[in-house]
């Protein structure tokens, strides 16, 4: 996994098929579900039910406010994240497995623990009884958690060996973000994975587990009224919001049924960065061709009205327009081939400007740095046309007629944590409202990075 891609798990996704966009869709409303200041105490269980009309599977994703952001033990959150398979000789994991179609996944991140399930109505009921047992004080006998141990740490060495760079890449990410917690890869390390205890692992568990105020996401065919009534049995004291999908998948939110939620994350820790600029260099003979990556990162305001202004500045810098930096680089300079940049919040109230791409045979990272020095004060300075901002917004009004709308939040959805439980209705209101002068306040803060990193990956000749 390279740098951007590190960089970017949080703030971007990726397009799915329709059931799985509606599925990511339906997980990020319920990451935060009720305006900011509200009054109103958080529900211990919040279940969000998406019923999709003509679907035959059922798949579940539960979310724990739980990951590395809480961590003083590197790899702990994603060591529990195993473990809870094996939680009392992993018998209810495996009553679950043993229904037919049943399927796991998980994943720590630096804020929240998934656990996603995929069955049938036939394991529905199984399938409740593994994640209400993720409650329970975690039974961890010391042959599991070697054993466990043993599958982590080839999970992770995969991930490095799949690509020999993955570990440069991975400093040159904890320089630049030194400071802040998403320096740490969410995961940890083979050699920190090596070093944590099956002490730590329970203790670690049952502080943040047990009590923790969860989110389920059920995607799938309506439930029938055993399933309801299971569902009931397993979370009593669940709120629960449905929300239906019709065959043609237009998808309706019932705002009043939400309207009792509140938030899922809880506030992230400030971050303090060093302003002095980090440069690594390495000479690889597993490379291709020559890497280039260039950091800025930036303090911005926080709300939605900068992530409205921020996602229509992010696509004026990666498009063709004049004031593009793609076109400047790979057709005008022809010193990149196929650029990637991009400009997103990194956590709230960080922004980062990002650029990656293959350099030309021949083209040193000096000559791109020289480029990009000129072209950031430059659109600081004089921000995007008013021609382009109406194009850029009137190209967002096309996708909303056109994109399905689980499909459009799998591209925004990024936004949607912490942005409230009407984040779809208020983002096209505020789109709508959006001016130029507001998008340029943004742009003007490129020109004072708080700090600067570029890195450069040469293959050996």
């Amino acid at each position: 996994m390279d740098l951007p891609s590190l960089t970017h798990i949080l703030l971007r996704s990726s397009r799915h098929l329709i059931l799985r966009a509606t599925l990511a869709f339906a997980a990020l409303l319920a990451l935060a579900l009720l305006p900011a200041g509200a009054e109103t105490a958080p529900p211990k269980r919040t279940i969000l039910l998406v019923e999709v009309e003509n679907t035959l599977t059922i798949r579940l994703q539960y979310y724990f406010p739980v990951g590395s952001v809480q961590e003083t033990i590197p790899g702990v959150a994603h060591y529990v994240e195993h473990t809870k398979f094996k939680h009392d000789g992993g018998a209810k994991a495996a009553a679950f497995s043993a229904v037919a179609g049943s399927q796991f996944n998980a994943s720590t991140t630096h804020r929240f623990t998934r656990y996603e399930l995929g069955t049938t109505p036939k394991g529905f009921a199984a399938a409740l009884d593994f994640l209400a047992s993720l409650h329970e004080p975690l039974k961890l006998s010391p042959g599991d958690m070697e054993t466990e141990r043993s599958i982590i740490q080839q999970e992770l060495a995969q991930r490095m060996n799949a690509n020999p760079d993955t570990p440069f890449f991975l400093d040159f990410n904890q320089q630049v973000l030194s400071g802040s917690y998403l320096a740490r890869w969410p995961g940890g390390t083979p050699e920190d994975i090596a070093k944590v205890t099956r002490e730590e692992v329970k203790a670690f568990a049952d502080k943040y587990y047990p009590d923790a105020s969860t989110f389920l996401v059920i995607v799938g065919r309506p439930l029938r009224d055993v399933d309801l009534a299971s569902l009931k049995a397993h979370f009593p004291d669940a709120a629960v919001a449905r929300v239906r999908v019709p065959p043609d998948r237009k998808v309706v939110i019932d705002d009043a049924a939400l309207a009792g939620f509140s938030d899922f994350l809880p506030p992230e820790p400030d971050a303090t960065f060093p302003s002095d600029p980090v440069s690594v260099h390495k000479l690889s003979a597993f490379a291709k061709a020559d890497t280039y990556v260039y950091l800025r990162l930036i303090k911005g305001p926080t709300g939605l009205d900068q992530l409205v202004a921020g996602r229509l500045l992010d696509n004026a810098i990666e498009s063709r327009l004049p004031e593009g930096l793609h076109d400047l680089l790979a057709e005008d300079a022809a010193l990149i081939n196929d650029p990637s940049v991009s400009l997103n919040e990194a956590q709230e109230g960080w922004w980062v400007f990002t650029l990656r791409g293959t350099l030309l045979p021949g083209v040193k990272p000096a000559q791109v740095r020289a480029v990009i020095d000129a072209y950031l004060p430059e659109l600081a300075k004089n921000g995007i046309s008013e021609k382009s901002f109406e194009r850029l917004k009137k190209r967002f009004f096309l996708r909303d007629e056109w994109e399905d709308p689980g499909s459009r939040a799998t591209v925004i959805g990024g936004d949607t944590v912490n942005q409230g439980y009407d984040y779809a209705t208020r983002w096209k209101e505020r789109m709508r409202s959006l001016t130029r002068e507001e998008v340029n306040a943004l742009a003007a803060s490129l020109a004072q990075p708080v700090r600067v990193g570029e890195a450069h990956l040469e293959a050996e000749r």
